[in-house]
């Protein structure tokens, strides 16, 4: 997991100053036109992410520009609700010395936030806000309900921090801090309205037409850094499904992965699914546990939000095929 850090303190290693203000980012170079790292007159804007309606954006807003999407708002209120993607981001206020963190609806990018004091640091997970404070000689104390919700859940639950005095901020919100002072609010919910007066057969036919859109938005993202399509396939429903789909829609560049132990359906199902459409698949056999022993790099690209050994066999067996024209 790689994103932004920054805090109210000149930091070490930190890239961007202002005052007493410092900002920082750690990223790689996929979809790297959608992220901005700006320093101007008045403001510091860092934006961190995957904005998959980014070109509907700038041509409903008349923009050249993808930076001009932030510059020309007023506060992150005005922008942050219309775009569809896996983001988070930052503006700092010159003047007014204030800082503005917003993430994405899902919460998928995040940052986690030390406040104590006179001190306001912010990061891209648990992981990266403990190695700067650790750099920066502060001492550090675990969060206990955080160990409760490890062993009760298996992941860290709501705001839920590895580090005491840290929380992180809820899905879908905007935190504002000035002066010493922090505050949030949601800018989007997410409600159950059932609509019981709909057929099943209408109903059926919304929910395709809905899937078949997100399909091709994530797909067409794909198409504008000209990356080959990459999926994964089991014996599942929702990977079959969305490879399906992608290619019953022309998105035929089309490379899949599978994991599972040798012989098992997911293997056997996704292979007579790749040879009958004739889709490149990259099998990882878990017949062995070498895919539970790299804890640092699994724990890094997840955040350590969640017990490594759920994700770690896909992250293992993907990175084994990986190209970056993906």
């Amino acid at each position: 997991m790689r994103g932004l850090s920054g805090a109210n303190k000149l930091l070490k290693n930190l890239e961007l100053s202002f005052d007493t203000f410092s900002f920082k980012r750690n990223t790689n170079d996929k979809f790297s036109n959608d992220k901005i790292f700006l320093d101007t007159t008045d403001i510091i804007l860092g934006f961190d992410g995957v904005v998959l309606n980014k070109k509907e954006l700038m041509s409903l807003n008349g923009i050249a520009e993808w930076q001009d999407f932030f510059l020309n708002a007023k506060k992150p209120e005005d922008f942050v609700n219309d775009i569809k993607g896996i983001f988070h981001g930052f503006i700092f206020y010159k003047k007014e010395r204030v800082l503005y963190l917003f993430n994405d609806p899902y919460g998928l990018k995040n940052f986690s936030i030390y406040n104590l004091k006179n001190t306001f640091i912010f990061s891209y997970d648990d992981i990266s806000l403990i190695d700067i404070l650790k750099e920066n000689g502060y001492e550090l104390e675990i969060n206990t309900p955080a160990l409760y919700s490890f062993i009760s859940y298996g992941f860290l639950t709501s705001k839920i921090s590895w580090v005491h005095n840290g929380f992180r901020m809820e899905p879908g919100s905007i935190l504002k801090f000035h002066n010493g002072n922090i505050s949030t609010r949601s800018y989007i919910k997410f409600i159950s309205n059932p609509n019981t007066g709909i057929n099943k057969e209408k109903a059926s036919s919304q929910l395709e037409e809905l899937f078949k859109n997100a399909v091709k938005l994530q797909f067409d993202k794909d198409k504008e850094y000209n990356y080959t399509h990459f999926t994964t396939l089991s014996g599942g429903l929702d990977s079959r499904v969305t490879t399906l789909m992608a290619y019953e829609n022309k998105y035929t560049d089309l490379h899949s992965f599978t994991c599972s132990q040798s012989g098992y359906d997911d293997e056997l199902i996704a292979r007579e699914i790749a040879n009958e459409y004739k889709i490149p698949n990259y099998f990882y056999p878990l017949d062995d546990f070498n895919h539970l022993f790299d804890i640092p790099s699994v724990n890094e690209k997840i955040g350590g939000t969640a017990i490594y050994s759920g994700p770690a066999h896909v992250i293992f067996g993907i990175e084994k095929f990986w190209k970056n024209d993906y």
